[in-house]
């Protein structure tokens, strides 16, 4: 191990993460697992939050985050002609509603959880809804947090219309 290796090992057997009800300390990844840096179920976010994805706190949640997260995943996989962010494509939904402010908000936080768990092409989410719907269901839950924390109002539509814009 190189002493590079060495002090960011020690720095992160130093890591506590503070969050509202609880502290977890990251001990050290087991040699079986020598490159594990995070807790199962975690992720850490542009400003380095570490956030759980399974029990997610609202008082983690950061618009600088969500922003970030947004504008560095592509849709679709990346699997366009060109670059295709989801924060590009909130905008082109929100643009749609310059009518009604509103519906512009929550048109533009449609996929604001995607921030933390990514883009998940729809052939995908199809499996994932038969094999495991309680992370569509995790998915949903982190999406109306969202919504509560910065006061965004919910209102149904069907997101099958703006796979296209």
């Amino acid at each position: 191990m190189n002493q590079e290796t060495s002090k960011n090992v020690q720095a992160f057997k130093d890591i506590a993460i503070s969050t509202k009800n609880r502290i977890f300390l990251i001990q050290h990844p087991k040699k079986t697992d020598k490159h594990k840096i995070v807790v199962d179920g975690c992720m850490i976010t542009y400003t380095g939050i570490v956030f759980d994805l399974m029990n997610p706190d609202p008082d983690l949640i950061t618009l600088e985050d969500i922003a970030h997260g947004l504008a560095f995943n592509s849709r679709w996989n990346g699997a366009t002609k060109r670059l295709y962010t989801i924060a590009e494509h909130s905008i082109r939904v929100s643009l749609h509603f310059n009518h009604d402010k509103e519906r512009r908000l929550t048109a533009l936080f449609h996929d604001a959880e995607e921030a933390y768990w990514g883009d998940i092409i729809k052939p995908l989410k199809e499996i994932i809804k038969i094999n495991s719907p309680e992370v569509l269901e995790k998915m949903r839950r982190l999406r109306a947090l969202i919504y509560q924390k910065y006061k965004i109002p919910h209102w149904d539509v069907s997101l099958e219309d703006w796979y296209e814009l």
